[in-house]
């Protein structure tokens, strides 16, 4: 098989684990299994995010309020390794639910 260098920066709507949300029910297993599968299957790496912890928020009250990491950039080892430095970031959140990303990297 030949595998080329790819990312993928997007909204997910899902988690790794309890620790991506705050607020409400807790994460439910099953979903939050599947998706670490996803990587751990295709040996995929999700890159840290400098800035927010939690991506999206559902605007309501403190105690209705439901915060969720779900914006996230994943990439395979041969794209990774292509950069001489990357930087992965949340911008500040204004209007929408989402907290903007930006994507910073300087070639080799």
């Amino acid at each position: 098989m030949n595998v080329v260098p790819w990312d993928y920066m997007a909204d997910f709507n899902a988690i790794l684990g309890a620790h991506e949300k705050l607020g409400a029910c807790p994460a439910l297993w099953e979903p939050c299994q599947d998706f670490s599968s996803l990587f751990d299957e295709n040996e995929l790496i999700h890159l840290d995010t400098q800035g927010a912890r939690y991506t999206w928020c559902n605007g309501r009250a403190t105690r209705d309020s439901i915060n969720i990491r779900l914006g996230r950039m994943i990439c395979n080892d041969i794209w990774l390794s292509s950069w001489k430095k990357l930087s992965y970031c949340t911008l500040t959140r204004n209007y929408l639910d989402h907290h903007p990303l930006l994507f910073r990297c300087l070639i080799k």
